[in-house]
């Protein structure tokens, strides 16, 4: 008891309290300026709509099959684990613990043990487990049987995620460079692997996950429904399965039995027991860390050959682009922060390719095969690359005062600023096209113009989300109410934009057809100017946006 006491320093206590409530002091008082008390209350309106509707359709609809639920939920928090694994190995952590500017600011200096940070950080992911395990428990409510059992059983699965999620952190964290590049080669090959194994029993396996479907959701389900059946089927799937499958009878109990209570003990000796093993890692890891850096030390006290060291540095300059008015500076810049994580951004990439070359499966024309595939890939890049492509204004939320104190005016900025994401976008479809021109062959000119609709689209894309980002700027990672309020704003303002373009383009093809007697040429030829003249709109607001940015007033505060 005096070991554990000891890790609960009453000065991290008070601190947690003192933060909470600097939060919402800090929400309120921004939510005094007029912009972001307009936007903040459109937000919340369209919030409490879609939160109302979301639980009225969960509280009265029937109950679902108990088969499917009991299969659903350990999978779902085996497969949200296992994406953190992979996304860990992507990119090696820069510390052992994730810690806010503010956390580091008041907690690495301060006269703390490693042990009671890391105790701070515990309580951090229990409030925020609390918090996510009554928002399910609430939505699953048709579905469950004893509503505080399945909160408890939710809470005890999401910290042990959490500490799963830090054990794994502190070990690519803690590990040698070269030994984390085998993790992260072993990884992959282990997802890769996975990946090919759920598709090929979904589209070869038994007739009950192959069955024939002709709609993209029936394409996704039948490789879900193969991860699924290859889970099941294996050995290490069994076996990391099994410690959810005891969360999740703990969550579906129907009624209070001795064996409920020894799965909740277990649970809890679980929970307790990654813990420790998460400190004794953390201390190991630590020890090796420090021995490596002190052996790196002594070598760099051998004197070195200056001729060569002056040669090898002079090897590894890069020539910076200065043309086109700083347009290349920034481009480069840019442009090398995605060198810095290949990894992390090929894997963000990953998901959106597969998704985009499904429809090759059911298409019946090869006309109508690539459609679905732009088609695809339109509606996928307007989803998720935005937040896999973040090399443009929003990752420069605190230079945006030495951007304006540079030379280079503000259409430049601009148009620098966004190039690299919207290249970077334009390569990954061209890929997918490519893989669908090698998988159903099709006139390699249409490759052309498919692009060259692609491209406007993508700068359409970058520039409608820094638009918002300039109009409302945040962190990356911030948590918080007004993450949520800008979250529901962002994703229902893309749902209009999106469903307007949509509109818009049924409407220019049936005139393009019925008015003007045209064809497929005259069509494509409209949408083109269309979405050319939206972007040069959206770049002149992110302009007008910047420039009337005030980097002491706009810019968000550490969190």
């Amino acid at each position: 008891m005096e070991r554990f006491a000891s890790l609960q320093h009453p000065a991290l206590q008070q601190l947690a309290g003192l933060l909470s409530g600097a939060k919402w002091q800090m929400f309120v008082r921004r939510m005094r300026s007029p912009r972001r008390l307009v936007l903040s209350g459109i937000a919340i309106i369209l919030g409490a709509v879609w939160m109302g509707q979301t639980l009225i359709g969960m509280l009265f609809r029937q109950p679902a099959d108990p088969e499917r639920i009991r299969l659903w939920i350990p999978m779902s928090l085996l497969g949200y684990g296992l994406w953190h694994v992979l996304k860990t190995f992507t990119k090696k952590p820069v510390e052992a613990f994730e810690w806010t500017p503010t956390e580091k600011e008041w907690l690495i200096a301060a006269p703390f043990t490693r042990q009671q940070l890391i105790s701070f950080r515990f309580a951090s992911i229990a409030k925020a487990a609390v918090i996510k395990a009554a928002c399910f428990t609430l939505i699953m409510m048709p579905d469950l049987h004893i509503l505080p059992l399945a909160f408890v059983g939710m809470m005890l699965a999401l910290i042990f995620l959490d500490l799963m999620r830090m054990a794994v952190e502190v070990v690519a964290w803690g590990v040698a460079p070269q030994t984390f590049r085998r993790l992260r080669v072993a990884v992959l090959a282990l997802a890769a692997g996975a990946g090919v194994s759920a598709l090929s029993v979904g589209f070869y396996g038994p007739a009950s996950i192959t069955a024939r479907s002709a709609t993209l959701l029936g394409l996704i389900m039948k490789v879900v429904n193969g991860l699924i059946y290859t889970t099941l089927t294996t050995m290490p799937g069994q076996i990391a399965l099994k410690p959810f499958v005891k969360f999740s009878r703990i969550i579906l109990a129907e009624r209070l039995s001795l064996a409920v209570i020894g799965n909740v003990l277990a649970a809890i000796a679980l929970v307790g027991g990654f813990a420790w093993l998460l400190i004794r890692l953390d201390r190991w890891f630590l020890d090796r860390r420090n021995q490596r850096e002190v052996d790196s030390f002594a070598s760099c006290l051998v004197e070195a050959d200056p001729a060569k060291s002056q040669s090898s540095r002079k090897d590894r300059e890069f020539k910076v682009p200065a043309r086109m008015r700083g347009i290349g500076t920034l481009i480069w810049r840019q442009t090398h922060g995605i060198f810095n994580y290949p990894a992390e951004v090929a894997v963000s990439m990953i998901l959106p390719g597969i998704l985009s070359l499904l429809p090759i499966s059911v298409a019946t024309t090869t006309g109508s095969m690539l459609l679905q595939v732009i088609g695809s890939l339109v509606f996928y890049s307007f989803l998720l690359m935005p937040s896999a492509l973040r090399f443009d204004f929003r990752r420069d939320v605190d230079r945006l005062s030495v951007l304006r104190a540079l030379p280079i005016g503000a259409w430049a900025t601009t148009i620098g600023q966004l190039a690299t994401p919207v290249i970077a976008c334009s390569i990954f479809q061209l890929a997918v096209l490519f893989v669908a021109l090698l998988l159903k062959p099709f006139p390699p000119l249409w490759l052309l113009y498919a692009m060259l609709l692609l491209v406007p689209v993508n700068a359409l894309i970058f520039s409608l989300e820094n638009l918002i980002f300039m109009l409302f700027p945040y962190r990356p990672n911030q948590e918080g109410v007004g993450v949520f309020l800008r979250t529901i704003l962002t994703f229902t303002g893309k749902g209009l934009i999106f469903g307007l373009g949509v509109v818009v383009s049924i409407a220019w093809m049936f005139a393009a057809r019925q008015w003007f007697g045209g064809g497929t040429m005259l069509f494509m030829t409209g949408m083109w100017t269309m979405i050319c003249m939206t972007v040069g709109v959206l770049l002149l607001l992110v302009v007008r946006t910047y420039t009337n940015f005030d980097p002491s007033q706009d810019t968000p505060p550490l969190s």
